[in-house]
């Protein structure tokens, strides 16, 4: 899977170059993050313009991430998140558990 990242002083951008986050694409993604928390970074953004539809493993690794960039002080944004992303997010009551 490609996707994009802009770092910046404070935070990184990821965004995915996709339509659809299913659980091999999460798990590059999961890597990244990993990767990303592991060299300090705690305040990422997830640019979802791109996506149109998740799974329940991409809805895993959101979580992931939170717990990440939280318990390391920072911030885990999801952005430009489409109506039928947040509908999945909706109905498994995790759209309040995103900035």
């Amino acid at each position: 899977m490609k996707y994009t990242i802009d770092k910046h002083d404070r935070y990184i951008v990821i965004e995915p170059l996709s339509d659809h986050l299913d659980a091999e694409k999460a798990a590059k993604l999961k890597g990244e993050f990993l990767l990303r928390n592991t060299v300090g970074q705690r305040n990422i953004i997830l640019d979802l313009s791109n996506v149109r539809k998740v799974d329940e493993t991409s809805v895993r690794l959101a979580l992931l991430a939170n717990r990440l960039c939280t318990e390391a002080g920072g911030l885990f944004i999801l952005a430009n998140v489409d109506s039928e992303v947040m509908e999945v997010l909706e109905l498994s009551h995790l759209n309040k558990s995103f900035s």
